[in-house]
């Protein structure tokens, strides 16, 4: 009886320190994976005539700090093609955009519970390189914008993610001679994958 006591107190301490471990090591030092989805935007400010889902690729990278939080970046193309109509005081205005921008959001991420959803939030950086424009009076467009972003990533196995995110300008991408500003509002679907990890423990 003895006996069976002391293995049985062995083997829940045992259990118990590869749980505690399990919870606070990283399972890698830094993640680079590829990503490809789609996306869509508009800006809120103005009326929508049409919107068109185009696509989005990139590289993403992840930074665990442990078992929890986690530092994520991506390098982006992205694209904002919308159609829009706005009043000013010589009367109604349309304005097509078609947008092509790299766009670098960095963000924190928490693991939930489950172990397989993340929640983000961070910021990001864009730089339009081209552009293609359809107006009906003169506007200004910007090359750089800045802003939040937010979203959730569910994974789905050890290397594979899903990922949904709303990116919010903070500044005015086009600026109408009537000075009416217009900030854009963006959501994006995307599939990742973990091409290399770096000082990968196995843990999974």
């Amino acid at each position: 009886m003895l006996r069976r006591i002391i293995a049985f107190v062995f083997f829940i301490s045992t259990v118990t320190a590869g749980y505690a471990q399990l919870v606070t090591k990283k399972d890698y030092k830094a993640a680079i994976g590829v990503q490809a989805g789609a996306e869509c935007g508009i800006f809120p400010s103005a009326a929508i005539s049409q919107v068109k889902i185009t696509p989005t690729a990139g590289l993403k990278m992840t930074f665990p700090f442990n078992r929890k939080w986690f530092v994520g970046s991506e390098i982006n193309y992205s694209r904002l093609h919308t159609r829009n109509k706005y009043s000013d005081a010589q009367g109604e205005n349309r304005i097509e955009l078609d947008l092509h921008q790299l766009m670098v959001p960095v963000y924190a991420k928490y693991m939930l519970n489950s172990n397989r959803a993340t929640l983000l939030f961070g910021g990001h950086l864009t730089y339009q390189f081209d552009n293609k424009s359809d107006v009906s009076s003169p506007v200004e467009i910007k090359k750089w914008n800045g802003g939040i972003t937010a979203g959730y990533e569910q994974l789905i196995t050890s290397r594979l993610h899903l990922t949904f995110k709303i990116d919010y300008g903070l500044l005015s991408q086009i600026e109408s001679s009537a000075d009416k500003k217009f900030t854009p509002l963006k959501a994006s679907l995307s599939l990742s994958y973990d091409l290399l990890r770096i000082g990968d423990c196995g843990c999974h």
